[in-house]
């Protein structure tokens, strides 16, 4: 599944639990990958969002699922439904670009950055963990133990002792781009010596790739605009190891890395 696939329309078909309300307002601050404040006529709130459980900051995959949500709600404008406006745990939306809200909860789902509490049963959520799981997405990817290990890599593991290997295994590279720019040119590099161009809108988070030690990792950007910023990132299972930015009119912005030695 690609990290930043997000299904907006899942947001419209998830039912908004009875008697609810909605708020609107922005994220201003991402505490954990499921803590966040929320600002609303001047007056901020520390939430949490509803049905997920995230890892701890101390734990595997905790300061990913902080980065994840960080970059899909955080200074975004937003909004939280709940029962009350005094509810600690809300359902969170946050909005994506001119026409598209998230659902944060989902999305995190999606990603494998969290799982649901026991209690929670609406059909999108629980067939978002069911993916995730499968494909060892997230915090599904080794265990650790959140969320305990997946199967999708059980071959792979076969005599490594079950575990992710770090810089001597397949590993996830996510390419963003993002910036004031609304269009550019990009270059990517891809498993097995490949590599491709493609005419993107922004924000852009291209397809998730596994790479292998030693193999080059490589993102060039150049932004079809005057007066307006471009920057690129290489994230290695969530984590950004390489980022670069250009100003200047047309500018290009490049960051590259080997998989094992940088990234």
């Amino acid at each position: 599944m690609s990290t930043f696939r997000l299904l907006f329309v899942l947001l419209l078909l998830v039912p908004a639990p009875a008697l609810s309300q909605v708020f609107a307002g922005k994220v201003t601050a991402i505490r954990t990958g499921d803590r966040f404040v929320f600002a609303r006529n001047g007056v901020k709130r520390s939430l949490r969002i509803a049905k997920i459980e995230t890892p701890a900051l101390n734990q595997s995959g905790g300061h990913e699922a902080k980065d994840a949500i960080a970059l899909l709600c955080l200074h975004r404008p937003a909004w939280i439904e709940s029962d009350s406006l005094r509810s600690k745990s809300v359902r969170l939306a946050c909005r994506w670009d001119r026409e598209h809200w998230a659902d944060a909860g989902l999305y995190q789902v999606q990603q494998g950055w969290a799982r649901l509490l026991p209690d929670v049963a609406d059909a999108p959520y629980v067939l978002a963990q069911k993916t995730a799981q499968a494909a060892c997405d997230g915090a599904w990817f080794g265990g650790d133990p959140p969320f305990t290990a997946c199967t999708a890599f059980a071959g792979f593991f076969q005599g490594s002792g079950g575990t992710y290997s770090g810089a001597t295994g397949p590993a996830r590279i996510l390419y963003v781009v993002t910036g004031t720019a609304t269009a550019a040119i990009v270059t990517i590099a891809t498993p097995g010596d490949g590599t491709e161009q493609h005419k993107i809108t922004l924000p852009w988070y291209g397809s998730t790739y596994q790479f292998s030690p030693g193999e080059f990792v490589y993102l060039s950007a150049q932004q079809e605009s005057k007066g307006t910023s471009i920057t690129v990132q290489i994230l290695l299972d969530g984590q950004v190891k390489k980022s670069a930015s250009a100003t200047a009119d047309y500018g290009i912005a490049t960051v590259s890395c080997s998989r094992g030695q940088g990234c």
